[in-house]
């Protein structure tokens, strides 16, 4: 959606009040017109995920990657390009959050999911 992209532009502006505010907005729209299963909602999870991250609100952000990925896994499975993302994301807020244990169980199912990029 529109939302989503100017939610990108301010990010890149570093004004991560805009960018949650119109993130918000977009997955309000995505969740209402394609339902809270969708990857459309997961990027908005994700995008959301990030300006937390960058704002030091780890586990809001650790949330909203959860809702990330149990989306992720229940459309793709257990190995898609983008769990690895996602799963990677995780690991780098656990470290952040001093939690190696945590950190080293994403970074090996990161490792899992890792595949070639598919059309999917």
């Amino acid at each position: 959606t529109i939302y989503n992209n100017i939610g990108s532009l301010y990010s890149q502006l570093q004004d991560d009040e805009k960018a949650l505010l119109y993130f918000e907005k977009a997955l309000e729209i995505r969740i209402e017109v394609c339902g809270e299963e969708h990857p459309m909602v997961e990027g908005s999870y994700n995008n959301i995920a990030g300006i937390y991250s960058k704002q030091g609100a780890y586990e809001d952000a650790l949330n909203y990657l959860r809702k990330s990925l149990k989306i992720l896994r229940k459309v793709y499975g257990d190995r898609h390009y983008r769990i690895c993302a996602v799963c990677k994301n995780m690991a780098a807020i656990y470290l952040k959050l001093g939690d190696e244990e945590k950190a080293a169980e994403y970074f090996k199912a990161a490792e899992n999911a890792d595949i070639i990029e598919t059309s999917s």
